[in-house]
C-alpha cells in the first residue's frame, strides 16, 4: 500500500515527476543515518519500482505534526541491502535461529505472550 503517489510535471523540462508520499505521525524528525536507510522507506521504492516498472524520482516523507516533508533518495545499493536484509531473516526462520529483539513494537504485538514461552 503506497500512502500517496504524486504525479507532477517540471514546469521547466514538462517531465513527468513521480514522488512517493509516506506519511508520518512522529513528533521527531530521524537522524541523517535513518532517514537514508530505512528499510521501510526502501521497500516502498523497491515496490514500486517491481510493480509498475518505473523508478520513483523522489520519496517525500511528510512528518504531518511538524508541517514538514523531507526528500529522500533510494538507489540499486540500498535495494541491495534491503534484499540482503530479508534473505538473512527468511534464513533465520528457516533456520530455525530465533533471536529476541525488543522495541517498541512490542507494546502493540499481537503474539507478545509468545514470548516469555520460547524456549532459547
Amino acid at each position: 500500500k503506497f500512502d500517496l503517489v504524486r504525479e507532477e510535471i517540471n514546469e521547466k523540462t514538462k517531465e513527468k515527476i513521480i514522488e512517493l508520499v509516506i506519511y508520518s505521525t512522529s513528533k521527531r524528525i530521524p537522524d541523517e543515518f535513518d532517514i537514508n536507510h530505512n528499510l521501510s522507506t526502501t521497500f516502498h521504492h523497491y515496490a514500486f519500482k517491481d510493480i509498475f516498472n518505473v523508478t520513483p524520482d523522489a520519496i517525500v516523507i511528510s512528518y504531518i505534526s511538524l508541517g514538514k516533508e523531507i526528500y529522500v533518495y533510494r538507489d540499486e545499493k540500498e535495494h541491495r541491502r534491503l534484499l540482503s536484509s530479508l534473505t538473512y531473516f527468511s534464513n533465520s526462520i528457516n533456520s530455525d535461529i530465533i533471536y529476541p529483539r525488543q522495541s517498541i513494537a512490542c507494546n502493540a504485538c499481537p503474539v507478545k505472550n509468545f514470548c516469555d514461552k520460547y524456549q532459547f
